[in-house]
């Protein structure tokens, strides 16, 4: 039997379980010293190797003096071992035999009791949980000032397993962790919801992932140093969806987008907008060809219709701003400028048979000074209003006899009626009619 007495010079004095808790104090603290390399500077210029053979020697005399036995029994059997006196032993020496056969034969669950430490740091940092050779390793878990905490397992002083950790702010990591890096299939998950699941390395995403947002659009695809690279799709809560290259939840680069109702485009994106040349389908046929600007049309951009007619010019905020050209399926021509989508400014309105209209136009309509040309030659002068004639008007034939007057569609009203032989007829509302020659608009000569 050791003399744990004499090697410790412990105080005989003391209680066995006042030398015991003694010892359980001295173990501590040399773990602590390992742990945090204190043992350096502070234990005499002992080496690691060292300091783990004394802390294995020393719970062996805890567990000696852990047990229930009068330490005059243990007395005894020391005069006995030093005298050799070891042929007849006494009743008490097998007594205390046996007891130290059931200390060392104690529970697992007692062992696992024994490894169980707790370390508080002078940051608030506080770690309980299992240490071997004064490092952590089993089940630990480490509480932050904040009241955040890794809880896991732990091998060499780190999270090597299976772990979980849960923030402050309400965030949650689960996954595996490799020397305290998360690494392999974890899943983290914010405060409103939202989350990350897939393959995580150094911490990061890297490989196959899925990112669900707090309203439930769905992210899936590959990253690396946890950015999206390479091809992703992101379908959104109502099933319309982004398929094309990301750099962040939101698309960069090549994008084709389909929505739910059939409407596609495809295009560049950049910052998660359309930036860049950009095709439009929409479920009628109608097809958009040109730039976009942050989401919206805007530059040299085609419209064009399932019947082939076409829109073709100067766009702004989606809309027709600018120079533009109409081509209808039917030979109808409209050339001007629009504002906001509309016809406003001088146009001209072409027809497949060559008549046409030639003014001012607004919110898609005559309204000002207007010529309209048939196809037969006869002209059409005077003022329109939401595309109707109004006020004096003069319709000249092919002929060159001409009518002056008050026109909606046709005459109504005073009228002047002039032929090419200067021959005029003039009727008047009250129903007189005056029928004659007229020079500078006066009548002349005899009637």
């Amino acid at each position: 039997m050791i003399d744990y007495y004499n090697l410790f010079s412990l105080d005989k004095s003391k209680t066995t379980e006042e030398i015991a808790l003694l010892i359980e104090q001295i173990i501590v603290s040399l773990q602590d010293s390992l742990a945090d390399e204190s043992y350096k500077e502070f234990n005499r210029g002992l080496e690691r190797d060292e300091i783990v053979m004394l802390i294995e020697t020393l719970l062996k005399a805890k567990t000696a003096f852990a047990s229930d036995l009068h330490r005059g029994i243990y007395d005894e059997l020391l005069k006995e071992n030093r005298s050799k006196e070891s042929i007849d032993q006494s009743g008490r020496e097998l007594a205390e035999c046996h007891k130290d056969n059931a200390v060392t034969e104690e529970s697992e669950d007692q062992r696992l009791k024994d490894r169980r430490c707790r370390k508080e740091f002078s940051n608030g940092t506080v770690i309980v949980g299992e240490m071997v050779n004064g490092v952590w390793c089993g089940k630990c878990k480490e509480t932050l000032k904040d009241g955040s905490y890794y809880e896991g397992i732990w091998e060499n002083g780190l999270g090597n397993g299976e772990m979980h950790y849960v923030g402050s702010d309400g965030t949650r990591m689960e996954g595996t962790q490799k020397d305290g890096g998360w690494d392999g299939k974890c899943k983290q998950t914010f405060k409103d919801g939202s989350y990350y699941e897939g393959i995580f390395k150094k911490g990061v995403g890297n490989g196959a992932m899925l990112y669900v947002d707090r309203e439930g659009s769905r992210l899936e695809g590959i990253q690396k140093d946890g950015r999206w690279i390479g091809k992703c799709r992101k379908t959104l809560k109502n099933g319309s969806y982004y398929e094309g290259e990301f750099v962040d939840e939101f698309g960069n680069g090549e994008m084709l987008y389909v929505d739910i109702d059939g409407t596609r485009i495809k295009g560049t994106k950049k910052d998660g907008k359309w930036n860049g040349p950009c095709r439009k389908e929409m479920p009628d046929g109608t097809v958009i060809e040109g730039p976009m600007v942050d989401g919206v049309f805007c530059g040299n951009v085609k419209k064009t219709f399932k019947d082939g007619s076409y829109f073709e010019g100067r766009w702004e905020n989606n809309a027709g701003n600018g120079l533009m050209v109409f081509v209808a399926s039917d030979g109808t021509r409209m050339e001007g400028k629009q504002k906001d989508g509309e016809w406003s400014g001088k146009c001209k309105k072409t027809f497949k048979d060559g008549s046409y209209f030639e003014g001012i136009f607004e919110r898609g309509a005559g309204n000002g000074e207007m010529l309209y040309v048939s196809s037969d030659g006869t002209r059409m002068e005077g003022t329109q209003k939401d595309g109707r004639w109004i006020g004096k008007c003069r319709k000249t034939l092919k002929n060159g006899s001409y009518y002056e007057g008050v026109f909606d569609e046709f005459g109504n009203g005073e009228m002047l009626y002039v032929g090419k032989d200067r021959r005029c007829r003039k009727e008047f509302p009250n129903g007189t009619v005056i029928v004659g020659e007229m020079v500078n608009g006066v009548w002349c000569r005899e009637m």
